[in-house]
């Protein structure tokens, strides 16, 4: 773990950071058989393997000594990729032991038999509703923003082609901007490919100054087209509307999303998508922005609060269903993840 990405960790003095998981599994372990403590596990995608199953295997006297002393085991905001694997019953069984578990997928709680879903951390982040639908009153201007992964086979040349002619048909600018570092060389190239502004990531700005930046873009963008599921994440708490545009590997950004009340349908045909998306069709982007931004904040107040007033109906916005749910916001349940620029 590089000092870097303890930078946006928001680490206080008394706080005690470990980079050897075996120094910290160790004290770990010395706490939890001398007193009571709360494990809160890492969030993000899993894969389980030999790896993954040795790891939670060492875990399990650990969380029998939580649970003797009455302390707490918390694992949310996870999801796992190869549901099918026949050693779920490891992660089942030490899970029964925790004391909150949600997953931000349907399919890896069905996997478990254990929890319940809710959104990914990240949609935590953000702006409030207020601010970004203040955003609204002012004219602006119809932005694109794109960022891809680097390490899976670039664009086609008709893939470029396509977006090129949509781009330049509306009217509409593109931006290309990094948030994920390794991701740069690919997002040089893709900026050249399409004639778009780049936002790249300085070789002396940190983790929490890049997502300061990269924030700053999607703030003043329309629409985001990514493969990395924290790019669109990102983008949709400062009011973007998602185009997918992009193949969804594994299903993880569609599977994610929905956990938010969201689709991710990869569109083959970009024209098709253009033709279904109302926001290029006539509808002014700004709406599409609200409407965006206000179902998707109250649909994730809702998943952290019951009761309120229910608003119903759902909009399609280019291929994306946004579920209008309920509730006040909770400021207090906003929360961090682990390293707010996320590489996923």
């Amino acid at each position: 773990m590089s000092d870097e990405y303890v930078s946006n960790l928001d680490v206080r003095p008394e706080d005690v950071v470990y980079t050897d998981r075996r120094k910290w599994l160790l004290n770990l372990a010395k706490s939890a058989a001398s007193s009571k403590i709360h494990l809160l596990l890492n969030a993000g995608e899993a894969t389980i393997n030999s790896r993954y199953l040795l790891d939670r295997l060492v875990m399990l006297p650990i969380f029998l000594l939580i649970r003797i002393r009455r302390g707490s085991v918390v694992q949310t905001g996870t999801g796992l990729r190869n549901v099918e694997h026949n050693s779920m019953w490891v992660t089942r069984v030490l899970l029964g032991m925790a004391s909150v578990v949600t997953w931000r997928d349907d399919q890896s709680r069905r996997a478990v038999g254990l929890g319940g879903v809710q959104p990914d951390w990240g949609f935590f982040e953000g702006e409030p509703s207020d601010i970004i639908a203040s955003r609204q009153s002012v004219a602006r201007a119809r932005r694109l923003v794109l960022s891809i992964r680097g390490d899976r086979t670039p664009p086609s040349k008709g893939w470029i082609e396509q977006t090129w002619d949509v781009l330049n048909a509306e009217g509409i600018s593109a931006v290309v901007v990094c948030q994920v570092r390794r991701d740069e060389p690919r997002l040089r190239w893709l900026a050249a490919q399409l004639g778009a502004d780049y936002v790249g990531w300085d070789a002396d700005a940190d983790h929490a100054e890049q997502e300061a930046q990269v924030r700053a873009v999607y703030a003043g963008a329309t629409w985001v087209v990514s493969d990395r599921l924290h790019v669109l994440v990102a983008a949709v708490t400062e009011g973007c509307v998602i185009l997918p545009w992009l193949p969804d590997r594994g299903e993880k950004l569609a599977r994610t999303l929905a956990g938010a009340g969201m689709t991710y349908d990869f569109a083959r045909a970009l024209p098709r998508a253009f033709e279904r998306n109302s926001s290029f069709s006539g509808q002014h982007p700004e709406s599409s922005r609200a409407v965006s931004e206000s179902t998707c904040t109250t649909h994730y107040d809702h998943s952290r609060r019951n009761g309120g007033d229910h608003v119903q109906g759902s909009t399609i916005l280019a291929s994306t269903r946004f579920r209008r749910a309920t509730a006040a916001p909770d400021p207090s349940a906003r929360s961090s993840q682990e390293g707010r620029v996320h590489p996923s």
